[in-house]
């Protein structure tokens, strides 16, 4: 479960430095970085390794290990239209509508992105419920990831 979000600007340097400080952190016997560390690897030996610290790192930005975490920052770096559609995809998982809303403000050709089908970006925008985004029914053909 993510803990932390994703700044939309992040570098790969910045990832890697915050993963050393947290091992150093551990080591330190940081009481903060050691629960940050437990919680994302109840089963960890102290002192963590750099490989862990990063896996740490990434669960906490909720990706499922260092590689997913790169990738999706290289997916960002290029802030083209996969990652717009990626980014929402996230969102619309997450049932943001207010980041979706923000995304929609700055990708506006995502109302018409193929990767996605506009009923889930249109609900985000136009209604107000509690009920989450990637479960609201339509009668059309699926066309998109979450239907």
């Amino acid at each position: 479960m993510p803990t932390s979000r994703l700044p939309a600007r992040s570098s790969l340097e910045s990832l890697r430095k915050q993963a050393k400080k947290l091992a150093r952190a551990v080591v330190a016997g940081d009481r903060d970085a050691i629960a940050r560390v437990h919680a994302q690897l109840p089963t960890a030996k102290l002192p963590l390794s750099q490989r862990e610290a990063q896996l740490v790192l990434a669960r906490e930005y909720g990706s499922s290990g260092w590689k997913d975490l790169i990738k999706e920052v290289k997916q960002r770096l290029g802030g083209g239209p996969e990652w717009a559609a990626s980014e929402a995809r996230r969102i619309i998982h997450d049932n943001d509508i207010e980041g979706l809303r923000q995304l929609l403000a700055k990708y506006p050709p995502l109302l018409s992105c193929t990767l996605l089908c506009s009923r889930h970006l249109r609900a985000a925008l136009t209604t107000e419920t509690t009920e989450p985004l990637s479960t609201r029914s339509h009668t059309r053909r699926p066309t998109c990831f979450q239907c």
